[in-house]
């Protein structure tokens, strides 16, 4: 019998017979080998504490029931590993999900959110502006009861048929904002009994007993008087003889001050004073035609075929001067010429004439029809008399720089005839300067 443990040499030479003879004590180191264990014979019980490692597992050989409830953890899943099916419903909670890793339809390639899956429950406070909203996408129930104010309504959004009934109140209207157009046919204002009806020449305004003389003194002022060209209140047949007072009517006038012009009197009336005289004028008896067209502002004289045409101090063809014409006339057709008058810028226009450091001077007809002083602006060359061929007539007298008083005197200086060396001999002659 040997004592301690049993070398392999000892153990090649020695033969145990009885079961149970070797025991656990009785083998050496390196002892015991694969070929002497039997099939079968390692249980659980058999391994030390960490004795089985990665290798010594063999193919699927780990199933569910030999892993522990909470031992696996993130380290040991490998990337991509957990497919859809292994996810149990419900099993992703709120917290799980990475920061944008949910894609929806507008991302590229596969997204995550189903089509109608999102209700108003997932969309947090204030989520939703103005650029999140599809055209039409906001409709009548979608807009909470009082949630409109003036500040949504764009300009001319609201219109008549917006307006329920009684809605509009006093306070809504303007002052001022109401017309005849306004007041339906027959309408009856409260208390007074006054109608208003459309009418063949606007709209008629009576009263109870079907007259307009119903309607109190003063009742009808200026400012509910109808000023347009096209549907003025007050028209010819309205007024009642001696109704229009003048400045010397006594008391409050109707006619404004310089209102009138030669077209409001009729032929024959005979007036006070007038701030033109005409003895050529369109519209009457007693007119002629152009024979050219006349810019504003010339002188003109009697062609030999007996219409208007310009004067000119530098052609004796086109003297004398009768008058004056303002306006802008074409050829052909009957203009005014006037002789006397005060004629200012507001009359003749803007730059018509220039008598800038002439106030006071004598206008006389240009050269070219403009009228003029002896130098300066339209006339700066001046007259040409030393060698005798204008000739000369004074119109009127200078007031400002831009007006004159037009008295047409008939005289003709010929100055082809008279023996003169300057300008200042011919203005000597009994006509000044």
């Amino acid at each position: 019998m040997f004592q301690g443990y049993i070398t392999p040499s000892q153990a090649a030479s020695l033969s145990i017979t009885s079961s149970g003879g070797v025991q656990s004590g009785s083998l050496g180191p390196g002892v015991v080998f694969s070929g002497n264990i039997a099939s079968g014979q390692v249980a659980w019980a058999h391994l030390s504490s960490g004795a089985v490692r990665s290798g010594h597992i063999a193919n699927a050989a780990v199933t569910s029931g030999n892993i522990a409830s909470g031992s696996i953890g993130s380290e040991h899943i490998a990337s991509a590993t957990i497919l859809t099916v292994n996810i149990a419903s419900g099993a992703v909670q709120s917290g799980e999900v990475g920061s944008g890793a949910i894609l929806g339809h507008n991302a590229s390639g596969a997204f995550n959110i189903a089509s109608g899956t999102i209700g108003r429950f997932n969309f947090g406070s204030g989520v939703v502006l103005s650029g999140h909203l599809a055209d039409t996408s906001v409709v009548s129930g979608s807009i909470g009861s009082g949630q409109i104010g003036q500040m949504h309504l764009s300009s001319g959004s609201v219109n008549s048929g917006h307006h329920g009934n009684n809605s509009v109140t006093s306070g809504n209207v303007a002052s001022g904002s109401l017309s005849v157009a306004h007041f339906i046919s027959g309408f009856v204002f409260p208390g007074a009994g006054i109608t208003i009806a459309p009418s063949l020449s606007g709209y008629t305004i009576t009263n109870a007993s079907g007259s307009v003389t119903g309607l109190s003194s003063g009742s009808v002022t200026s400012g509910f008087l109808s000023t347009s060209s096209t549907a003025a209140a007050v028209l010819s047949g309205n007024i009642a003889s001696g109704a229009v007072l003048g400045q010397v009517g006594g008391g409050s006038f109707n006619v404004a001050s310089g209102s009138l012009g030669t077209y409001d009197f009729s032929s024959g009336s005979i007036v006070r004073a007038s701030q033109f005289v005409a003895s050529v004028h369109s519209g009457t008896s007693w007119n002629l035609l152009t024979g050219e067209p006349i810019s504003g502002g010339r002188a003109v004289s009697i062609s030999t075929a007996g219409t208007l045409q310009i004067a000119m101090a530098a052609n004796s063809g086109r003297m004398p001067a009768i008058g004056v014409v303002v306006d802008n006339v074409a050829s052909g057709i009957q203009a005014n010429v006037y002789q006397h008058g005060f004629f200012t810028p507001l009359v003749l226009g803007s730059g018509v004439v220039d008598y800038s450091g002439y106030v006071t001077k004598t206008v006389w007809v240009g050269r070219s029809g403009q009228l003029v002083t002896t130098s300066g602006s339209f006339n700066s060359g001046g007259f040409t008399v030393t060698a005798g061929g204008d000739w000369l007539q004074r119109l009127g007298t200078v007031v400002t720089s831009g007006s004159f008083v037009l008295n047409v005197n008939p005289d003709v200086i010929a100055v082809k005839l008279v023996s003169v060396n300057d300008t200042i001999d011919v203005f000597g002659l009994g006509y000044g300067i």
